[in-house]
């Protein structure tokens, strides 16, 4: 019994990532005081990827001390 190498279901699924980048700055300085990227597989739409992401960073950057 030959068995076949490759299965095809008829169909492919594209995998999306989206990579997003958050940086915060000192207005009056103009300096850089928070950097991060994220990355996002597969989201269910753009605008929820990046309202997710944002929450996440708010958090982070509370944890770190950067507001209360």
């Amino acid at each position: 019994q030959i068995e076949p190498y490759a299965y095809n279901p008829g169909y492919e699924r594209e995998n999306k990532l989206f990579l997003i980048e958050t940086n915060v700055y000192f207005v009056e300085t103009d300096k850089l005081i928070w950097s991060c990227q994220s990355k996002v597989y597969n989201p269910s739409n753009v605008k929820d990827a990046v309202d997710q992401t944002a929450k996440a960073v708010m958090k982070k950057m509370k944890r770190a001390g950067f507001y209360k």
